[in-house]
């Protein structure tokens, strides 16, 4: 690259071209600031050490975005309302959650770095000591390249390095917790009752003895929008199974109505002369595995309906092994980091 002294118009006018739309002496500079800047570009040292540069100095930043506080009624992503973390200091859950509110589009997410600096290199890798009227059109090309090409590109580029990193870790976290649930001891020797809780449709109920033979099932209603007649019959009913099976725990699933069937259980509970335990189980793939064919054969049951309650009551008495036949799909719905990649997760 040349530093010419002398005027830098009198050659640049040499390539005025109507035909080649560089009809004056503006669309030729114009079309110089072009080459220069694409060519500035394309050279891999600069995107080494810009790349380099802002992952040891940049910020990943996050800013809600102009009226859509309306989309995070909840405030979910508020922390991250006015947010900035140094790169190489992200934890991977704080990367997805970043992920997530830019995708729902509640946040606007970049990299801040210090861009005095990466234009201070460039002058100083494409201009040096040289002196001339070149020198200001050589360092316009170079921040426009950083500013269009460079930069963007190299944000892109550290945004999908830090989500790949994310997802990896993601997977790892949910792969370990995943094998310590199914290397659980089983529950050995006890009568359980498996108890689905719903509103409207009543909350299933299923029994299984010590050796995990179905026992006996039934519908109560204790929850509105039941009549008071059948939430007044659901506690006597209830007790009855409890006593006439002398069930030691319930299993509870953690779906819709949990909470209140929850507290029906342990209301009835204390009126019972004999101890009796319950838990609340993750419904998590419960939901396919009932409805798949495979569960009604093994439970020896017609319907879902009534498989689920067992699959809750069995899936505790074993520690969730019927997992084990589930494909990866319904497993991996349990998660809670869904930004990660389906292929990937079937893939790990």
């Amino acid at each position: 690259m040349t530093f010419p002294a002398g005027d830098l118009d009198t050659k640049a006018a040499t390539f005025i071209a109507a035909d080649k739309d560089l009809p004056n002496l503006p669309a030729v500079w114009a079309g110089v600031h072009e080459i220069l800047a694409e060519t500035f570009s394309e050279q891999a040292a600069f995107r080494e050490w810009i790349r380099r540069y802002t992952w040891q100095h940049g910020d990943l930043t996050s800013k809600l975005k102009r009226g859509a506080q309306a989309l995070d009624e909840q405030q979910v992503y508020a922390t991250y309302y006015d947010f900035s973390q140094a790169l190489k200091q992200l934890p991977p859950y704080r990367i997805l959650a970043i992920n997530r509110g830019e995708r729902e589009k509640v946040l606007s997410v970049g990299i801040a770095v210090d861009d005095p600096s990466i234009l201070q290199y460039g002058h100083f890798r494409l201009v040096g000591q040289h002196q001339g009227p070149a020198v200001a059109k050589i360092t316009a090309a170079f921040a426009d390249a950083y500013k269009r090409f460079l930069g963007p590109a190299i944000e892109r580029e550290l945004r999908r390095h830090l989500t790949e990193q994310a997802n990896n870790h993601a997977i790892q976290v949910f792969g370990n917790n995943l094998y310590h649930l199914l290397m659980q001891a089983p529950l050995k020797g006890k009568v359980v009752m498996g108890f689905d809780p719903a509103y409207r449709t009543g909350c299933k109920l299923a029994i299984m003895d010590a050796n995990g033979r179905f026992l006996a099932k039934q519908v109560i209603y204790p929850h509105k929008p039941a009549s008071g007649k059948q939430r007044a019959a659901a506690g006597p009913e209830f007790k009855r199974l409890l006593e006439q099976y002398h069930v030691e725990m319930i299993a509870i699933g953690n779906g819709t109505a949990s909470r209140e069937s929850e507290e029906f259980v342990s209301e009835i509970l204390k009126t019972l002369d004999h101890p009796v335990y319950y838990v609340i189980v993750n419904e998590a793939g419960a939901s396919v595995y009932s409805a798949s064919a495979n569960a009604r054969q093994n439970l020896r049951t017609s319907t879902s309906k009534n498989a689920r309650p067992l699959v809750l009551a069995a899936g505790y008495r074993i520690r969730w092994r019927n997992s084990s036949r589930l494909t990866p799909k319904p497993l991996v719905s349990v998660s809670t980091n869904m930004t990660c990649p389906k292929r990937r997760w079937m893939r790990n």
